[in-house]
């Protein structure tokens, strides 16, 4: 009978240390859940226990809800008593993990309603930070996020009509969100709809002084974008419909090629890429991808993938189409399988709202080199992804956009097999003519048709440098009185245009130290010596006695397209870029 006993005793032992995890949490919920009463008590009082004390923290078995914990969290971040970042990741990952949900979007929520000027919402916007959460409030969070972005980069703009006319666009998108949320029983969309509506009177307020104070100066709108993306759909985005006809002829081409768009510096690259959305047939999702920062600078693969991820992410929410959640932990282990999964998942989603190919627009893809230099990414694990994707992916078309050609980078050949190169030159002349007379409807500053030829001359159909030299003389206009303000001179052209070399410094700096070897650059200095007229091929001089090793750097500044060959000489491609390198050399 006691060997009987003892083996139900043992069997009974046994069965309650397997079950433990099911009775223990029910035994000590009724302590635990006193103690978290107390602890959310103290805090409400603001005089807080340290976090550490609560059962959330220790019992790694406890599975019923502490009701209440979220609102602890809360109160515990604003009394600044804990780090919110780790808190919410520690409570994340355990079984209370709702309770870190929801006090991230109550966080998010008073930190939103804090808002008091469009400065402090542009503030918002300036972190370069996007909120990661899974759940309902997902996606309302994010899309906040994104029109506090756009309120700063309105607010980065040089002119007030640009600042107005992003503005304008993000009233309109704050109005779509207000009555999508004012239909919606959720709790979350009844949260934040006061936030939302507070937010649509900051940002009609501001637009309605910027209004006012151009009217009341008579001032000339400046719509010229200078050295920063158009990442909107807007008026001063001119031409380039035979370069998206030729991508989307490309992309139709069933061996799927990798694209490379390939243009020098401030050819408008970024900005046509961020275009192609409304250029591009609506069964086509343009995703764009940035490779200089977060994504080139990554630790490690998985980091890499992440980045990528969170980035088609945001580019996919910003055409209304919302992907997975892709969680930087999952990627730790395989991140390349890891991260085809996710493609999968994405993938699948495309028909429901209306598309079949992503197109997947790696920006300053150059960038990726420097991260295989410092080792941090591998060559071959990258390139091999990308090589994968596109032999194996139909669906997923890959598109490069850089300032360097490929065989710049001979070991990447093998990865990108026939890709076709897409080149972004200079505007046409009837594009430029368009940019100069009419960036947008009404423009009221008119020029003599001797000023139009002035600026395309000197700029030879640079978009950048067309924004640059008009914005400059758009400038030069608002600063004379009324009567003379909206008619634009050749001699006024003139004028404007040391002040232009100035304002665009760093562009020219850039060709001088970044885009051309140093002797090029000398090389450049010497030519421009000489004027504008046609120099003879080849052109030596007192500092390049070598035929050699002109012929190399003439050779490397035509595919820069810095000069061109014309008859039996060269010259400068850009008179302004002359400019420069004139300037240049009488600095010494």
């Amino acid at each position: 009978y006691a060997l009987q006993s003892n083996f139900l005793l043992a069997i009974g032992l046994v069965a309650g240390g397997v079950t433990m995890q099911w009775w223990r949490p029910i035994l000590t919920y009724p302590f635990q859940a006193a103690l978290h009463a107390v602890l959310l008590q103290r805090a409400e009082a603001g005089n807080p226990w340290p976090l550490s004390f609560h059962p959330a923290l220790w019992d790694e078995l406890q599975f019923l809800p502490f009701y209440g914990f979220d609102e602890l969290l809360v109160e515990l971040v604003e009394q600044q008593t804990v780090e919110p970042t780790a808190i919410l990741a520690t409570v994340g990952q355990s079984r209370q993990a709702w309770a870190a949900q929801e006090a991230q979007v109550e966080l998010e929520a008073r930190h939103f309603a804090r808002c008091t000027s469009i400065e402090t919402l542009a503030a918002i916007g300036s972190t370069t930070e996007t909120v990661e959460l899974i759940g309902p409030g997902s996606t309302l969070l994010r899309s906040l996020y994104l029109v506090a972005r756009d309120v700063h980069a309105a607010t980065a703009q040089q002119s007030r009509y640009n600042q107005r006319l992003v503005l304008q666009s993000v009233d309109e998108r704050l109005g779509v969100l207000f009555r999508e949320m004012s239909r919606s029983n959720e709790f979350y969309a009844k949260r934040f709809l006061p936030i939302v509506r507070q937010w649509q009177t900051l940002v009609a307020t501001e637009i309605a002084r910027l209004t006012q104070l151009t009217a009341r100066i008579g001032e000339i709108i400046n719509p010229y974008v200078v050295g920063v993306p158009l990442t909107r759909k807007q008026e001063i985005f001119v031409g380039r419909t035979d370069v998206s006809r030729q991508i989307e002829q490309l992309l139709r081409d069933i061996t799927h090629p990798p694209l490379l768009l390939y243009g020098q510096r401030r050819m408008g690259k970024t900005s046509l890429l961020y275009n192609l959305r409304w250029m591009l047939p609506h069964t086509i999702l343009p995703l764009f991808v940035d490779l200089q920062g977060p994504v080139a600078w990554s630790a490690d693969h998985a980091g890499f993938l992440y980045n990528i991820a969170k980035a088609m992410t945001v580019s996919a929410g910003e055409q209304g189409v919302t992907f997975p959640g892709l969680a930087r932990i999952t990627l730790e282990y395989d991140p390349f399988s890891t991260f085809d999964d996710w493609l999968d998942l994405i993938q699948g989603q495309l028909a429901v709202h209306g598309r079949r190919t992503i197109l997947l627009m790696f920006d300053e893809f150059e960038a990726l080199a420097e991260g295989f230099l410092v080792g941090h990414l591998r060559e071959q694990a990258i390139l091999g992804t990308l090589r994968h994707l596109i032999q194996h992916r139909p669906n997923l078309k890959i598109l490069l956009a850089g300032s360097h050609q490929l065989q710049e980078f001979p070991s990447w050949s093998s990865y990108l097999i026939n890709a076709q190169t897409v080149h972004l030159s200079y505007l046409h002349t009837t594009e430029a003519r368009q940019l100069i007379e009419a960036p947008v409807a009404d423009f009221p500053l008119t020029y003599e048709p001797s000023a139009v030829e002035s600026i395309i001359e000197l700029t030879h159909g640079h978009p950048y440098l067309i924004q640059l030299l008009c914005s400059e003389v758009v400038a030069l206009k608002n600063e004379q009185p009324y009567g003379q303000r909206y008619y634009a001179t050749a001699a006024e052209i003139a004028q404007v245009i040391p002040t232009m070399l100035k304002m665009g410094r760093q562009f020219f700096i850039d060709i001088e130290r970044n885009q051309v070897e140093w002797d090029a650059a000398q090389y450049l200095i010497d030519l421009a010596r000489h004027g504008e007229i046609l120099i003879a091929d080849p052109f030596l001089s007192p500092n390049f006695k070598d035929a050699q090793q002109v012929a190399r750097i003439l050779s490397q500044l035509q595919q820069r397209e810095l000069v061109k060959k014309q008859g039996n000489g060269y010259r400068f491609q850009v008179p302004l870029i002359r400019h420069w390198f004139a300037a240049r050399e009488t600095e010494g």
